[in-house]
């Protein structure tokens, strides 16, 4: 049976992993290593900007904020990890920060509804996410 890979945000559906389709799409290692290196940046609203791998239901994402970001109410779930930089996170019963080494598990849903701003110049986080 044929390897499987995961896909780029915006891709058509997921390829094997032969080593022609690596080199291709610079996606993933046949050691199972995510490239981010070899994803493009992506910019869903100014002040983002991402990188993305779509596999099996699940979106892992390399996210950049800055202070450009308009503020946004968001009730999507994540689930990740603040790599550099510092965030304050307003929710619906008060502020709270997070820095580098902080976790992040905030629920789905209208009841979790939060808005970002970095407090620094970049903020760099991984999140995964059910897509």
């Amino acid at each position: 049976m044929p390897a499987h890979k995961p896909r780029q945000t915006g891709e058509a559906p997921a390829v094997h992993a032969t080593e022609a389709n690596v080199r291709r799409i610079g996606v993933i290692m046949p050691e199972y290593r995510i490239d981010f290196d070899g994803i493009e940046w992506q910019s869903p609203i100014p002040g983002v900007r991402q990188k993305s791998v779509i596999d099996a239901g699940t979106k892992l994402r390399l996210v950049e904020y800055t202070p450009d970001m308009a503020p946004h109410w968001c009730s999507v779930g994540h689930f990740g990890l603040i790599l550099e930089g510092r965030f304050e996170i307003q929710f619906g019963n008060g502020s709270r920060v997070f820095e580098a080494g902080d976790g992040v598990m905030i629920p789905a849903g209208d009841e979790h509804r939060h808005r970002a701003r970095p407090l620094t110049d970049v903020v760099r986080a991984v999140f995964l996410e059910n897509v």
